[in-house]
């Protein structure tokens, strides 16, 4: 079935998994313990990698975006124009030794999880004590002649896949425009068609967040014949908070092909995945690379602690590389699970990426095209989560500790203060930053919300009644630093 927004219903249409298929039960592992502690990061105000590996720094995150650095002495070649074909063939030189990355997200437990922004350099190798540059030639893929079977329940086998999505994914340029009559590549990612006026899906951070009024923006899509055609497009809106973010390109003259969107609730633990995306940027386009979902649920939080930006993803073990950014994550069905946006890349893991879930970008993806934003209800509070362990030490209960307020929260003048342990919300026990987060997510602006909370020196609970605020219209965080 094919997936497209509606203008006139406005609603977004997507396929269903086979009803051939079996139910299956839904495992939902525990992410916790001490060597295991949420990743402290992900896309929300306090969470804003560069995507340019002109600019690395070596605490910051973000994944797969594949940036290349602005280089004044070699300014970038002219964008195709529509409906102009590029060349196959095109000569790179290719990284033997490193990548640069220039945002990583940083664990909780000391590991780096990066939005690997990486660019394709000079690659070096030692001989005789010395080094010498190695290039190499890269033509694009030929076109396959892989017949897809119909949509009738039947798993698909990789190289089917590879060739339903062939057309559908796409390849995502920033250029950077300087002095008036260079343009540079500032960072590429990926992407995929939703809909046939040309409405495509891709990863915030690949456009740099809300900085993209900076640069111009370009998506490449493959023919039928495999001949590549670069257009220019339009941002139709972004949440960073999400790293979700929607182009639009003008489909007059290009047949487009949809993507095929699935559900992802159903997933259990070893389905098979396939990713589909543009490592190194496009020079490997529609590069097809497969695993398993290895985890389910996997939460990404602020490294601020921020509660109202608790989120879930998909692990998977898919190789996802520098340029795969908002490519898409597919069952064997061939239908879209996920969007790939992250990866682990200290020394000594592999295989460790995550993808957004499709069930949860899709009403963002379908608010982005109707407003062009995303507005959340908010608590505007700063908070972490106290285990069992640390709650034993200090004879306090389990929760969330308040660190501190942004400026235009409510909950400073209902009462509450830093160092306050928020227990329950609506009445319903909120030990973690996810459960909080659940609470909030069907509210409104303007809602109130009961909370709660130990205070230290204050014999049972307290209870606080506090309006929810715009997550776009926090003020400034003032938090209090100290431990635990």
């Amino acid at each position: 079935m094919d997936n497209f927004y509606h203008p006139e219903k406005d609603e977004l249409t997507r396929g269903h998994e086979p009803a051939q298929q079996p139910a299956r039960a839904d495992y939902r592992p525990q992410y916790g313990g001490a060597d295991s502690a949420p990743y402290a990061a992900h896309p929300q105000a306090a969470y804003r990698p560069a995507p340019s590996a002109a600019q690395p720094d070596d605490t910051a995150r973000r994944a797969c975006s594949a940036p290349v650095g602005h280089n004044a002495a070699q300014p970038a070649a002219r964008p195709v124009q529509t409906g102009e074909k590029e060349k196959s063939g095109s000569f790179v030189r290719g990284v033997l030794i490193g990548v640069a990355v220039c945002a990583v997200l940083a664990l909780a437990i000391g590991l780096g999880v990066r939005l690997a922004s990486g660019a394709l350099g000079q690659g070096t190798a030692s001989g005789d004590g010395g080094k010498e540059t190695i290039d190499f030639q890269v033509s694009e893929s030929p076109a396959t002649n892989v017949e897809i079977i119909p949509d009738d329940g039947e798993k698909l086998t990789y190289a089917q896949i590879a060739a339903k999505f062939r057309c559908a994914v796409v390849s995502v340029t920033v250029y950077y425009d300087a002095y008036g009559w260079a343009s540079y590549v500032s960072s590429e990612g990926s992407g995929f068609i939703i809909d046939e006026s040309g409405y495509i899906v891709t990863n915030s951070h690949v456009i740099d967040d809300d900085n993209y009024a900076d640069y111009r923006i370009t998506v490449t899509i493959a023919d039928a014949n495999g001949e590549m055609n670069e257009i220019e497009a339009k941002v139709i809106g972004n949440d960073a908070r999400t790293d979700l973010a929607v182009l639009k390109i003008d489909p007059d003259g290009l047949n487009l092909v949809v993507s095929d969107l699935g559900v992802s609730s159903n997933l259990v633990l070893g389905d098979e995945v396939v990713a589909i995306g543009n490592p190194g940027g496009s020079q490997f386009a529609g590069s097809v690379t497969n695993g398993i979902i290895s985890g389910i649920d996997r939460i990404i939080d602020s490294d601020t602690g921020t509660a109202d930006n608790a989120m879930k993803y998909l692990q998977t073990n898919a190789a996802i590389n520098p340029g795969n950014s908002g490519g898409p994550l597919l069952n064997m069905y061939g239908k879209v699970i996920g969007i790939n946006t992250a990866k682990i890349v200290d020394e000594g893991y592999e295989g460790l990426g995550f993808a957004i879930p499709i069930d949860t970008a899709l009403p963002i993806i379908q608010q982005i095209i109707e407003e062009g934003s995303v507005v959340r209800p908010a608590l505007g509070v700063s908070c972490s989560e106290l285990s069992k362990q640390t709650a034993q030490l200090y004879d306090v209960p389990e929760g969330l500790l308040i660190r501190g307020f942004y400026s235009n929260s409510d909950m400073p003048r209902a009462g509450l203060e830093v160092g306050d342990i928020i227990v329950a919300c609506d009445g319903v026990e909120t030990l973690t930053l996810v459960d909080l987060q659940k609470a909030i997510e069907n509210k409104n602006v303007g809602d109130t919300m009961e909370l709660t909370v130990f205070r230290a020196g204050r014999s049972g609970t307290m209870t606080f009644t506090v309006t929810l605020i715009a997550d776009n219209d926090l003020g400034e965080l003032i938090q209090k630093p100290g431990r635990p």
